[in-house]
């Protein structure tokens, strides 16, 4: 069976818990829901009512007098996103935007509920699609000053190369011998990407045991799968001095800018696995994962 098959099917299959989070029944709202028509009986297409029709009854300019409230709508709203055909959020999205996009504050407002909600730390559910649906139009909006913009477009920037589901861009490190490399996405050869810091005691435990681990190694020494272990640091004599204990079978390397083209909010160690057709198939892995993965190969 192809590592492909096994290692990305795998990766598919993990599931992580997401909160649900929705406004009281006794809570006021700023304006009436909509009420689904009983003739529409198909779940999906529920949710697209529901979605295309949320700020029917929504005052766009008082709707933002009481922010508290607006807030509760919005988790309201998001919540059922991630059901809802992408068209139909993508419609839904960028006419609640233009709607608002002549209050660049109201704007901006929505932008932090979005990153609050899809985004955060927090967030009811990570959803980066559903993220730069919301943030885009204040990146395009002319009214929306420089410096409001500058976080957005960072993060926008790091989370169009770190989709899950695209295609990844190459990433330009420095080795051990002091070495430009280049690794390059869609070389016929499924990847493990490390993201870690030799001054990380987290990581170097995670590398210890990935070290150790026969599957990994013997696919390694198979030519089937390739772990490229990145670190988002200078390439300094410190760094060298502990990057060379990296296995011998790795590709290990070193970029200081790393964090302004890729997502890594989730700090270090993380594990992305990479299709051989250079597609992102999941981030934010914990190597307990990866190894369980293994341990049934």
């Amino acid at each position: 069976m192809k590592v492909k098959s096994i290692i990305a099917a795998a990766i598919v299959g993990l599931s992580a818990l997401t909160s649900s989070a929705q406004t009281s029944a006794d809570t006021p709202r700023l304006f009436e829901l909509p009420s689904i028509p009983d003739s529409i009986t198909d779940i999906t297409q529920r949710y697209n009512y529901y979605v295309s029709h949320y700020w029917d009854r929504a005052n766009r300019q008082s709707m933002f007098s009481n922010r508290k409230l607006l807030a509760a709508a919005f988790v309201d709203y998001v919540s059922p996103l991630r059901y809802t055909q992408r068209s139909v959020v993508e419609k839904s999205v960028a006419d609640l935007m233009k709607s608002i996009e002549k209050n660049s504050e109201n704007q901006l407002y929505i932008a932090r509920l979005a990153e609050d909600c899809l985004y955060g730390d927090s967030a009811l559910y990570l959803s980066d699609e559903l993220y730069l649906d919301f943030i885009r139009p204040v990146l395009k909006n002319k009214r929306v000053p420089k410096a409001n913009k500058a976080r957005y477009e960072l993060q926008a920037t790091q989370l169009a190369n770190s989709m899950e589901g695209h295609k990844m861009n190459p990433i330009e490190f420095t080795d051990v011998n002091g070495n430009r490399q280049v690794w390059n996405p869609g070389d016929s050869i499924e990847t493990i990407l490390f993201f870690n810091d030799p001054d990380c005691i987290d990581c170097n435990l995670a590398r210890v045991r990935l070290k150790a681990d026969p599957t990994l190694n013997r696919l390694i020494d198979e030519g089937r799968l390739q772990v490229v272990a990145l670190s988002p640091v200078e390439v300094e004599a410190g760094w060298i001095a502990q990057a060379v204990d990296y296995p011998k079978n790795w590709k290990v390397g070193a970029n200081p800018d790393l964090d302004l083209t890729l997502d890594l909010r989730n700090g270090t160690p993380d594990f992305w696995v990479v299709a051989k057709d250079g597609t992102l198939v999941r981030k934010r892995i914990l190597v307990d994962q990866l190894l369980n993965i293994f341990s049934r190969l």
